[in-house]
């Protein structure tokens, strides 16, 4: 014969870890969190197939915020869409914000409901000006995406707001990205862990910075005018990085 369980009878343990649980998920509700990690990688249509390139470093980027960084101190959200980025800042408060995608003419795309690409998913220069002065926890926004500097806010308004930005001044390939993105997020780990001051944006730069050279990668415009003619792939560099203001 099976024994009779009696749910009248709880142990009292289990009801006061159930119920301590329950206050940890309503307070992680309300709570802030210091870096918001935005990826947009939409499905591109092919007419401009050739001009976007799919990004396959993403989910190891991804992989690096979340070993390095407590799940207490981050909100990642892997597919974005427009729709979701101010609500997501004013919910967490962050004072890093880092987003991942692609840009085209001077904006960032994000994602629609399905993953694909729309024109109503595009950020542009002065709609980030707008995003950044609504979110005055932000300290540094690291905007990983080709020639995001483009879209990068006024100086007038980066330095109303001592708001500081990392942006990708060229075209750079996947990888290059990923190993500056990866050097950034170590340093930023460390950042997050002191839990006293401004968050030091230079260190978390130059960290950025001797992951890209460390892995093999050189600075310089890939397809700058000043480059021969017949340089070869391997003698390419992968990009210009930039922090602003200085």
């Amino acid at each position: 014969m099976l024994p009779v369980l009696n749910l009248n009878n709880r142990d009292p343990q289990h009801s006061e870890h159930s119920e301590h649980n329950e206050q940890c998920r309503a307070a992680l509700e309300v709570a802030s969190r210091v870096v918001v990690a935005l990826y947009a990688n939409p499905r591109i249509g092919p007419s401009i197939a050739k001009l976007v390139t799919p990004l396959n470093a993403l989910g190891r980027e991804q992989r690096v915020l979340i070993s390095k960084l407590s799940p207490f101190d981050f909100f990642m959200s892997p597919s974005t869409t427009k729709g979701d980025l101010l609500p997501t800042l004013q919910r967490f408060r962050p004072r890093v914000l880092l987003i991942s995608g692609h840009t085209l003419g001077g904006k960032l795309l994000l994602e629609d409901e399905n993953g694909k690409l729309s024109v109503n998913e595009m950020v542009s220069k002065s709609e980030m000006e707008q995003l950044v002065l609504q979110t005055p926890s932000l300290e540094l926004v690291i905007l990983m995406a080709c020639e995001s500097t483009r879209i990068r806010p006024s100086e007038r308004v980066l330095m109303s707001t001592r708001l500081r930005f990392i942006t990708w001044k060229t075209v750079t390939e996947d990888e290059a990205a990923l190993a500056f993105t990866s050097g950034a997020i170590q340093q930023l780990a460390r950042e997050v862990k002191r839990e006293s001051g401004r968050i030091n944006s230079t260190a978390i730069f130059e960290a950025g910075l001797a992951s890209f050279t460390k892995s093999g990668f050189r600075l310089g415009d890939p397809y700058g005018s000043d480059l021969p003619p017949d340089i070869s792939e391997e003698d390419r560099p992968h990009g210009i990085v930039e922090l602003f203001p200085e």
